[in-house]
C-alpha cells in the first residue's frame, strides 16, 4: 500500500505541474525562427537537435544543417544545440539566424570530454591520465536502490562487488584494477550508498597516479570522482520520474523432499558401515504424507519464500536560473521489500533531498551551498532479541526437510537436533526498526583574482558529514513444543510463551566527518603555451560515537602541486607533488614527499594525421608515479595507530601471601605489543601507458591501457621468519619486507552509427588482471611448490584430485595412504604430489585460480522514439571453487541439495556419501569449476512521444519505459546447479540476488 501511495504522490505531483503549465500558457504566442548548423569546417552538421526552453519545441537539422523551430513570441527564447561528438552551443534567440551556428567537435567522443580531477577541470587535450566517465543518467535505466550496482560492466577496469543483497544493507564495493577504490562526492571523501542517480551529473573513475596524486595517500588507491548536478543558466526546467515493479529471487537453491534426503542420509549411514537411520516405515511415511508429526516434510522454500515482492523509485528535481544566481534541487524516494512470505517482511524506505544553490556575490566572487539530507528507515525480523537482522535464508539452506514439522494442530514444532522455529522467529519473535538519518553538506567560495593576476582563482570548500543509525528492538516467542520421543503425537512444552510490549533502544551509532579544502590556481595561455598550476590543501577528520575506551579519529592531512604544460595542442607534460601526512607514523616522521610525471602526445593533431579519412582522434599517454600506502594488514594484537609505542593493558590485580594473610594487591598488566623502530610507509609504484583513438568519421573508438602496480616495503611482524622463541604476536617489531605487484591491461571498443532514422551503438569494454606475491612472510624452508612468493594473490591452493576411488582393490593396489580416515570407494583420490606415499599438507600446491578477465557489453539502439539499451556483464579465464554447504556436507544433520543427486556410484560427478569420512571435503582442484558467467545485467525499452504530442500537454519531454536488472544468468554452474557464480551464496548463506523489472515514466517540464 505504501509503494502505491509513494507512486500517486509523485504522479500527483506531475499533474499539479501539467495544470500549472496549461494555466500559464494558455495565452501563449509563438512564432518561428529558422538557421543551420555547421561544424568548425563549415560543413552543415545533421541530426542535431535544437531546443527552445520557453516554447518547449525539439526539431532535428536536416541533412543541410538547417531547422525551423518554435519560439515563445513573448520573449526572446533561450535555445539550444546538442549532438553527441559535439560541444553543446546555446543562446537567446527571437529571429531568424544571419550566421551558422557553429558546432565544435568534442575532443573525445566517448566519455571523457570536460574532465574534473581533484582539483582541477582540465581539457582532454592535457590530460595524461587513464580516466574513464559516465553520466548519471546513462546510469537510470539500471533499477536499484544503490546506484553503485549500476556501475558494474559500464567502464573498463571497474568492478563492482556485492557482498549483502537484503534491502537498506546492500553491500557493494568497487574494485578498479584489483585495488579497492575510495569515492570523492564534489571533492569531499565520501560514502555514496545514499547517492540516487538523479543527483549524480558524472562519474570519473581515474585509474593511474597523474589524475589523483594531489590526494595523497588516499589517491594511492584508484578513486571514483563524482559531480552532482548544478543548475545551468537560463536552463529552467522540472524533470519527474516515477517506476514502479516487483522483484524475484533471480536464483534459489533446489533441496531434497523429506523421502530423498532420508534415502541418502541411510547410503551415507551405510557407505560409513554404521547402521541406517530411517526405517522402511519412515520412507514410506515421508512419501504418503501420514503422520506429518512424526514424519515432516516441509519445503521451507515454498512456505517461506515470496514469489515477488515491491520496488518502487520515483523522482522530482527543479533546476536552472540566471547569471546571477542557479539552482538545482531534488526529491528521490526508493522503496524496496523483502521475501519474507509470513510475518515480519524486510521493509526499506528511502527518502532523499539535495539542494544546489550556486550565487554570484560579486562580479569576482561566487559561492556554492550544496546541502543533502536522506532520512531511510527498515523493518526486519530481528536476531533473538536484539538489534540485528534475522537470517532467514542460512536457516531454510540448512534444515533438511524432515527436521522438524512447523505446526501440529495450533501448537508450534521445534526439536532437540534442530531448535529452531522459523515461523515464530518471523511472526512471534519480534522485530527491529532501524532508522538512518544522513547528511552531507558543503559550502564553497570561489574568487578570481584577475585584479592581482590574469589567471589566478582561489577556491576554498568546508564540509560536514554526518550519518546516524537509531535501532529499536522488540523480543518475544510464542510457546514451542516438541514430540516426545516414542510416541506418535504426544507434545511437551519446551519454551514459554513470551509476550513484549515494548520496544527498547538497540544498537546505535553515530559517525560524522569534518573537511576543509583550499585550492590556489593559476592558468597561462600565450601563442603556443598552455600552463596550468595548482596548488591544494585537504584537511579532514572522521570520527565516530565513542562506545569503547579505545576511541580512535582518523585524520587526513595533504598538500598537493600539479603542474600541466601543453604546447602547440599536442605536447602535454604533467608533474604532481604530495607532502602528505599520516597518523600511523611517529611524531616528527608523519609527513612524507611523494612525486608523479606524465606525458601526452595528441598525434591527430599532427599535420600527418590532420586530415586523414580514417584517424579522427589518436593520443598517447603515459605516467609513473610513487606513493605512500596505508597497508597495515596484519594479525596480532597490534594498534595500527601506535606501532612505535609499547601498549599494556590491564589485566587484573595479585597479591602475595597465603589464603587470610595476603598484602596489598598490584596491578598485572599484559604486554599488547612492543614498540617497532625503523619502520616507514610502504610505497606503491605506479606506471600507466596508453592511447585512445576514433576512426571512420568517429563510428569507431578504440582505448587501451597497460598498467603496472608494485607495492613495496610492505610492513610485517615476519613471523613466519623469525623462530618463536623470539616471541609471537605483539612481541615481534613491525618492519618493511614484502613486495607485491600488480599488472593488466584494460580497454574498450565502441561503434556508433546513424543510417536515417535509425540509431545504433555497440560496444565491448574488458580488463585482463594478473599479480604477484614478491617477497612474502612465509617459512623459509617452506616447499617452492607450495610458496606464496613468485604466484599471483588469486591463485587456488589445494590437493590435485585423480578422480574417484572406483573400487576397494584400486585403493589397495595404489598404496597411498590420506590422512582422512578410512578410504572406501567413491572416495577423492588426490596426487601425491611429493611423491611420499601419503597426502598430506606437503602435497598442497597451485591447483587453479580466480577468473582474471571482467568484461561488459553494451547495446544500444533507437528508431523514431523507439529506444532499447541493453546491458551484459561477465567473466571469464579461471575457475571458483565449491566449498560450500550446496555441495559438500561436512557434518550431520545437514541439509541435502539436489546436487546430492549426482553422487558416486551414479556418477562421477560427486563423491559418495558420508557422516563420518572429511577426505572428499579438502581443499582441491575437484572441487574448482568454470568460473566463466554472462549475465544481462540490464535492460531498457522505452518509447520518447514526439514533440507534438508532449508539447500538448505543456511538456518539453515525455517517454514512458519498461526496465529490467539481472533477468538471466548464463555460466556452467547456473545451467548445472541453478546457482550464479557472481554469489554462490546467494539465497543459501545470505539474501538473494534480485531480479528486477518496473515500468513508469519520465517527462520534463
Amino acid at each position: 500500500m505504501k509503494n502505491n501511495t509513494i507512486f500517486l504522490l509523485f504522479i500527483f505531483s506531475l499533474g499539479i505541474v501539467f495544470c500549472h503549465n496549461t494555466y500559464s500558457q494558455t495565452d501563449t504566442q509563438y512564432s518561428t525562427v529558422s538557421g543551420q548548423v555547421v561544424d568548425k569546417d563549415n560543413e552543415p552538421v545533421a541530426h542535431a537537435k535544437v531546443i527552445t526552453i520557453s516554447a518547449k519545441n525539439v526539431v532535428e537539422t536536416g541533412e543541410n544543417g538547417e531547422f525551423t523551430v518554435e519560439i515563445s513570441g513573448e520573449e526572446a527564447d533561450f535555445l539550444s544545440v546538442v549532438k553527441k561528438g559535439y560541444q553543446s552551443q546555446s543562446m537567446f534567440v527571437s529571429a531568424d539566424l544571419d550566421t551558422p551556428i557553429i558546432l565544435e567537435e568534442a575532443p573525445y567522443l566517448y566519455g571523457t570530454n570536460d574532465l574534473k580531477i581533484p582539483y582541477l577541470d582540465l581539457e582532454p587535450s592535457k590530460n595524461v591520465s587513464a580516466i574513464n566517465t559516465i553520466t548519471g543518467e546513462e546510469l537510470r535505466t539500471f533499477p536499484s536502490i544503490q546506484f553503485l550496482e549500476a556501475l558494474e560492466g559500464r567502464l573498463p577496469g571497474l568492478r563492482m562487488s556485492q557482498y549483502d543483497y537484503t534491502p537498506g544493507v546492500e553491500w557493494v564495493a568497487g574494485n578498479v584494477r584489483g585495488e579497492d577504490a575510495v569515492y570523492y562526492i564534489d571533492g569531499i571523501q565520501r560514502n555514496p550508498k545514499d547517492l540516487s542517480v538523479f543527483e549524480i551529473d558524472k562519474v570519473e573513475v581515474i585509474k593511474d597516479f597523474s589524475g589523483r596524486a594531489t590526494l595523497g595517500t588516499s589517491g594511492a588507491s584508484p578513486i571514483v570522482w563524482i559531480t552532482t548536478v548544478k543548475g545551468q543558466e537560463n536552463k529552467n526546467e522540472i524533470n519527474i520520474t516515477a517506476e514502479t515493479g516487483y522483484s524475484q529471487a533471480a536464483n534459489l537453491p533446489n533441496y531434497l523432499d523429506s523421502y530423498n534426503y532420508a534415502s541418502l542420509y541411510n547410503e551415507a549411514l551405510t557407505n560409513d558401515g554404521l547402521d541406517p537411520l530411517y526405517s522402511e516405515e519412515a520412507l514410506d511415511a515421508y512419501q504418503t504424507g501420514n503422520n506429518t508429526l512424526r514424519y515432516p516434510n516441509v519445503d521451507y522454500y515454498d512456505q517461506y519464500v515470496k514469489d515477488f515482492t515491491r520496488f518502487t523509485r520515483a523522482n522530482v528535481d527543479f533546476q536552472g536560473g540566471s547569471e546571477k544566481v542557479t539552482y538545482f534541487s531534488n526529491l528521490n524516494y526508493v522503496g524496496s521489500g523483502g521475501y519474507e512470505e509470513i510475518g515480519q517482511e524486510t521493509i526499506y524506505d528511502r527518502y532523499k533531498i539535495r539542494g544546489n544553490v550556486d550565487i554570484k556575490l560579486t562580479d569576482f566572487m561566487r559561492m556554492n551551498v550544496n546541502l543533502s539530507g536522506t532520512y531511510g528507515r527498515a523493518e526486519y525480523a530481528n536476531e533473538g532479541d536484539g538489534s540485528g537482522r534475522y537470517n532467514m535464508f542460512s536457516l531454510l539452506s540448512s534444515y533438511p526437510s524432515n527436521a522438524t514439522p512447523i505446526w501440529y494442530e495450533d501448537k508450534l514444532i521445534v526439536s532437540d537436533n534442530f531448535p529452531v522455529n522459523l515461523t515464530n522467529e518471523l511472526v512471534y519473535g519480534g522485530y527491529g526498526e532501524s532508522t538512518e538519518l544522513n547528511t552531507q553538506n558543503l559550502v564553497s567560495l570561489l574568487i578570481d583574482l584577475e585584479s592581482v593576476a590574469k589567471g589566478l582563482e582561489f577556491y576554498a570548500s568546508a564540509a560536514l558529514d554526518a550519518n546516524n543509525v537509531l535501532v529499536n528492538n522488540l523480543g518475544g516467542t510464542a510457546a514451542l513444543y516438541r514430540r516426545v520421543t516414542g510416541t506418535d503425537n504426544e507434545l511437551e512444552r519446551v519454551v514459554e510463551q513470551e509476550v513484549q510490549s515494548n520496544m527498547y533502544s538497540g544498537n546505535n551509532s553515530y559517525d560524522r566527518r569534518l573537511s576543509a579544502m583550499a585550492n590556489l590556481s593559476y592558468k597561462y595561455e600565450k601563442d603556443e603555451h598552455d600552463l596550468d598550476l595548482d596548488l591544494s590543501y585537504y584537511q579532514s577528520l572522521q570520527e565516530g560515537r565513542v562506545i569503547y575506551i579505545n576511541y580512535q579519529p582518523d585524520k587526513i592531512q595533504d598538500i598537493g602541486f600539479r603542474a600541466n604544460y601543453l604546447y602547440d595542442g599536442k605536447y602535454a607534460l604533467q608533474f604532481d607533488a604530495s607532502y602528505t601526512g599520516n597518523m600511523r607514523l611517529k611524531e616528527g616522521e608523519r609527513f612524507n614527499f611523494y612525486p608523479t610525471v606524465g606525458a601526452a602526445w595528441n598525434v591527430s593533431e599532427e599535420s600527418f594525421l590532420k586530415n586523414s579519412d580514417v584517424v579522427d582522434y589518436l593520443k598517447l599517454y603515459a605516467s609513473y608515479g610513487i606513493m605512500g600506502v596505508n597497508k597495515f594488514n596484519f594479525d596480532g594484537t597490534y594498534n595500527q595507530y601506535y606501532l612505535y609505542k609499547t601498549l599494556w593493558k590491564n589485566d587484573g590485580s595479585w597479591s602475595s601471601g597465603i589464603e587470610g594473610q595476603r598484602s596489598g594487591a598490584d596491578n598485572v598488566y599484559e604486554v599488547l605489543q612492543y614498540g617497532s623502530t625503523g619502520f616507514s610507509l610502504p610505497e606503491r609504484q605506479y606506471f600507466n601507458i596508453g592511447f585512445k583513438s576514433e576512426f571512420f568519421d568517429r563510428k569507431i573508438a578504440l582505448e587501451a591501457n597497460y598498467f603496472d602496480q608494485k607495492d613495496v616495503d610492505i610492513l610485517s611482524p615476519m613471523s613466519n621468519f623469525t623462530p618463536s622463541i623470539y616471541g609471537t604476536g605483539g612481541f615481534l617489531p613491525i618492519q618493511n619486507f614484502e613486495e607485491f605487484r600488480r599488472y593488466g591491461v584494460d580497454g574498450m571498443i565502441q561503434y556508433n552509427d546513424q543510417f536515417g532514422d535509425f540509431k545504433v551503438s555497440l560496444g565491448v569494454n574488458a580488463m585482463y588482471l594478473r599479480s604477484e606475491n614478491i617477497v612474502v612472510d612465509e617459512p623459509a624452508a617452506l616447499a617452492e611448490y607450495r610458496k606464496r612468493a613468485g604466484k599471483g594473490e588469486d591463485v587456488i591452493f589445494g590437493y590435485k584430485a585423480l578422480g574417484l576411488y572406483q573400487s576397494q582393490s584400486e585403493i589397495d593396489s595404489r598404496g597411498v595412504t590420506q590422512s582422512w580416515g578410512t578410504l572406501a570407494p567413491g572416495d577423492i583420490m588426490y596426487e601425491d604430489y611429493n611423491n611420499d606415499g601419503v597426502i598430506t599438507e606437503q602435497d598442497i600446491h597451485a591447483v587453479g585460480h580466480e577468473p582474471r578477465i571482467a568484461y561488459g557489453i553494451n547495446i544500444s539502439l533507437d528508431y523514431k522514439g523507439f529506444d532499447l539499451f541493453v546491458l551484459a556483464n561477465g567473466r571469464a579465464n579461471g575457475e571458483v571453487m565449491l566449498n560450500g554447504s550446496y555441495f559438500q556436507n561436512r557434518s550431520t544433520n545437514i541439509n541435502y541439495s539436489e546436487a546430492m543427486l549426482d553422487r558416486w556410484p551414479m556418477t562421477n560427478n560427486m563423491p559418495r556419501l558420508t557422516t563420518v569420512s572429511q577426505n572428499n571435503y579438502q581443499t582441491s582442484s575437484f572441487w574448482l569449476e568454470d568460473g566463466a558467467y554472462l549475465n544481462l545485467r540490464n535492460v531498457q525499452l522505452g518509447y520518447t512521444f514526439p514533440n507534438s504530442i508532449s508539447r500538448k500537454l505543456n511538456m518539453q519531454k515525455l517517454k514512458v519505459f519498461l526496465r529490467g536488472r539481472n533477468l538471466a544468468s548464463f555460466s556452467k554452474i547456473h545451467s548445472q546447479y541453478g546457482l550464479n557464480p557472481e554469489s554462490l551464496s546467494s539465497g543459501i548463506s545470505m539474501y538473494p540476488i534480485s531480479r528486477t523489472v518496473t515500468f513508469g515514466l519520465s517527462t520534463k517540464f
